[in-house]
């Protein structure tokens, strides 16, 4: 896997520290175009030209559009417009922009 590009928003990370972040999907995807089936079980995250490609499982999806990616034990949310697929499903997300957010306790 290359490089992951995303968004930082908070303080500065500081090199060498190791993070605990949450990651935010922006925008609004499309199911059958910006989330799409896959034949691929890994979790995964890629990033090819100007695009985050995110390997999951679809674990959950509200009448509103909310859903849920699982990738192993973690989940990142989104939003969405149109016909969802089955819960369980293995999806791949394809994003411009993903958002980090440092978690703090």
């Amino acid at each position: 896997m290359g490089d992951v590009f995303v968004n930082w928003v908070g303080d500065k990370p500081e090199i060498g520290n190791v993070y605990e972040i949450e990651l935010d999907i922006d925008g609004i995807l499309i199911w059958g175009k910006d989330v799409t089936l896959s034949n691929d079980v890994s979790f995964s995250i890629e990033f090819n030209e100007n695009f985050t490609f995110l390997y999951g499982i679809l674990e959950s999806v509200d009448s509103d559009g909310y859903a849920v990616l699982r990738m192993d034990d973690s989940i990142i949310s989104f939003l969405t417009q149109g016909d969802p697929f089955d819960i369980g499903s293995s999806i791949k997300i394809s994003t411009g922009l993903i958002s980090a957010y440092p978690v703090y306790y």
